[in-house]
């Protein structure tokens, strides 16, 4: 087990269905599994706001973050009433150029 991907026992997530509007702004690197985990905790959801920013990258955590694929199947699976979803990302990275058609096709 690496010391990056803590055991998570699913059935021990708090539900809290009363909540309809959350805003998640992370600065630092975050995986689109442990937003997964945050999300499946209000599964009544309405509004989402998401701000993302940060100067270290790991590649394939960057791929899921801006695939918008993944984020449809994400939400469509644990928010399924969320109305309005506001995205917002900022990364400063010197590795090779992302595939901006990609990120735009998807």
């Amino acid at each position: 087990v690496s010391i990056y991907d803590p055991f998570i026992n699913e059935n021990d997530l708090h539900i809290s269905p009363q909540l309809t509007t959350f805003g998640l702004s992370t600065f630092v690197i975050c995986d689109i599994r442990s937003i997964a985990y945050i999300l499946r905790c209000m599964p009544n959801l309405i509004r989402f706001k998401f701000l993302h920013g940060t100067r270290t990258v790991a590649l394939p955590v960057v791929d899921d973050l801006v695939n918008g694929y993944v984020w449809q199947q994400m939400l469509e699976m644990h928010v399924p009433f969320l109305s309005r979803f506001d995205f917002h990302i900022s990364i400063v990275k010197s590795y090779p150029k992302l595939d901006i058609d990609m990120v735009v096709n998807s």
